[in-house]
């Protein structure tokens, strides 16, 4: 199997994770067949964040290093149109929007921290609290439409009684991580369509105003779902 891993041209913690996570594992002719494929970075406007839910991205380390030291190849491509096809799979680890030709001529696989189709777009793990919307993450299948390619699998985020906000987001932002890092272990059975009868609509950026109220809203979700 021939593994081609989608990332920034720049240092980042879930690239770096993801990787290492994934080279503990792999089978080591995987590994030789592998290949990281780089993308420019283009930093985003900066805007105000009431919480942080993801750890800080820029205390990664850069793909092409951790290629190196796996040995693996590591390639640039000027953008996301130049990704060559050619691998079994593509695994996003940090990436714009893919071409749509792209992700329908091959296999891209990416872990959503939502709940597809009852969660998807920006923000999606605060939108599901302030919603009152199960949280979890979902691996499935890119496709031209946001948020709604085949479903390997969904995996709801535990929540605890003693959890804070704070260390639910982690533990969601881990769960995502440990299955991008397995995905290997969900191929053998083919991914299942979205029922886009039950689709939500896609979000974008939570607002500051909606944001600050996250931690009562989230004292809400806990009484409803907590084990």
């Amino acid at each position: 199997m021939k593994v081609g891993f989608i990332a920034y041209d720049a240092n980042h913690l879930k690239s770096d994770q993801v990787l290492n996570h994934w080279y503990a594992s792999a089978p080591s002719e995987v590994v030789h067949n592998s290949k990281i494929f780089l993308v420019p970075f283009k930093p985003r406007r900066s805007r105000e964040i009431v919480f942080a839910h993801r750890p800080d991205q820029k205390l990664g380390g850069h793909p092409r290093d951790i290629a190196r030291h796996m040995g693996i190849a590591a390639e640039y491509c000027e953008s996301t149109a130049e990704i060559p096809s050619g691998m079994d799979i593509y695994i996003v680890l940090g990436v714009g929007l893919l071409p749509d030709e792209f992700v329908e001529n091959n296999c891209v696989i990416n872990a959503h921290p939502g709940l597809i189709p009852y969660s998807r777009g920006l923000d999606s793990f605060k939108w599901a609290i302030y919603n009152h919307r199960k949280v979890g993450v979902t691996l499935h299948r890119l496709s031209p439409e946001v948020d709604m390619g085949a479903v390997w699998v969904r995996s709801e985020t535990p929540i605890l009684r003693s959890d804070t906000l704070e260390s639910f987001a982690r533990r969601h932002y881990e769960l995502e991580i440990g299955l991008l890092s397995r995905f290997d272990m969900f191929l053998e059975k083919e991914p299942q369509p979205v029922d886009s009868n039950e689709a939500v609509a896609a979000t974008r950026r939570m607002p500051t105003d909606k944001e600050q109220k996250l931690w009562d809203a989230f004292e809400g979700y806990k009484r409803q779902y907590a084990e």
